[in-house]
């Protein structure tokens, strides 16, 4: 409302009393406005397809099939920031990376699951962090990785794959990714 009310009484007001460089300087600022918000933005990647099984101490990639993408938000210059099960990411961006999921051990063995991204190259592996399983057997333990990165030249190349590992057998459902770009590369 404030921004309406300016651009009808108040900008002419300015215009005609101090004339045509207060307008330039005006739409100046509206450009910046516009690029700062163009910085940042987010995408949401819902996996929709069937659950994934674990095996005991067997690292694989998490499935996420993007079946639903929520992405109303995302920066112009972002195609997507997930693709073909990979967190992409530009050289020099910041992005913080939520992956929800829901682990549910087959037995009481699981005590530990691990989960990492991997982008590949001689970096390999980054960000690894372990989630205990203490509930016990059949009981579904609701798990939220959450990091704050930056990309450099690798992650930009190879994408970035999350890995899970559970020390017992067990089923992976409700897999969701929201990545935010906290950050864009200058």
């Amino acid at each position: 409302m404030a921004a309406f009310r300016y651009r009808r009484e108040i900008r002419p007001a300015l215009v005609e009393s101090l004339g045509e460089h207060v307008d330039r300087e005006y739409e100046k600022i509206e450009r910046s406005i516009g690029d700062l918000q163009n910085l940042t933005g987010w995408g949401a990647y819902l996996h929709t397809g069937s659950s994934q099984s674990l095996s005991t101490n067997t690292k694989v990639t998490l499935t996420n099939n993007a079946g639903t993408i929520l992405h109303p938000q995302k920066p112009d210059d972002i195609d997507s920031f997930y693709e073909s099960n990979l967190i992409t990411a530009r050289e020099g961006d910041g992005l913080a990376i939520a992956v929800e999921l829901t682990f549910t051990p087959d037995n009481s063995t699981a005590s530990n699951l691990y989960m990492a991204v991997d982008i590949g190259g001689s970096v390999g592996e980054i960000y690894p962090k372990d989630f205990p399983i203490t509930k016990g057997a059949s009981v579904a333990h609701k798990i939220s990785y959450n990091i704050t990165v930056y990309a450099l030249d690798t992650w930009e190349a190879n994408g970035g794959a999350v890995k899970i590992e559970a020390d017992g057998p067990g089923v992976v459902t409700g897999v969701r990714y929201v990545i935010h770009r906290i950050h864009k590369a200058r």
